[in-house]
């Protein structure tokens, strides 16, 4: 009996040292209640100008390790490509788009890769709240904007 009471107190005494061992220093809970998990915004379209400042070409270089980063597994992407080069070609030249960009792609895996563009770098100007005559090409049915025409998609997705 009294082994059964000492293995009793050295398993408090036990569970007593591991609590103070996990000693917890700072804990904050919070419980909130959602009613609507979609918060819904509603923002009037903006129109802008875009103004061509010139017509642009130069050949960007990217070696072989900044190809692989851009790349899915062994194949190469040249979305990636075109898309690394008319940013990096915006930045050179201080412009917001290079309209009408065109492409020559040149290279091996193991050299890197040279990307020609060819455009016109542009910047935008008079950015302004849409007005009711904006809407009628805006919203027009069959309208495309550049990022639908990217996604092969969305005839006539948005309507009024």
């Amino acid at each position: 009996m009294r082994q059964i009471r000492h293995l009793i107190a050295a398993s408090m005494l036990l569970a007593a040292a591991n609590v103070s061992a996990q000693k917890i220093t700072s804990f904050e809970d919070t419980q909130a209640r959602i009613v609507d998990t979609y918060a819904h915004a509603y923002v009037r379209p903006l129109t802008c100008e875009l103004q061509v400042k010139e017509r642009v070409e130069e050949t960007l270089h990217y070696s072989p390790e900044e190809v692989e980063a851009m790349s899915s597994g062994n194949t190469i992407s040249l979305d990636n490509l075109r898309s690394r080069a008319v940013f990096d070609l915006a930045k050179l030249k201080q412009a917001d788009a290079i309209v009408a960009a065109t492409f020559n792609i040149k290279g091996k895996n193991t050299a890197g890769f040279d990307v020609t563009v060819k455009g016109f770098s542009a910047n935008f100007t008079n950015w302004s709240t849409a007005t009711e005559k904006d809407y009628i090409w805006i919203f027009r049915d069959g309208a495309l904007t550049t990022a639908d025409a990217q996604r092969g998609g969305a005839t006539g997705a948005i309507r009024r």
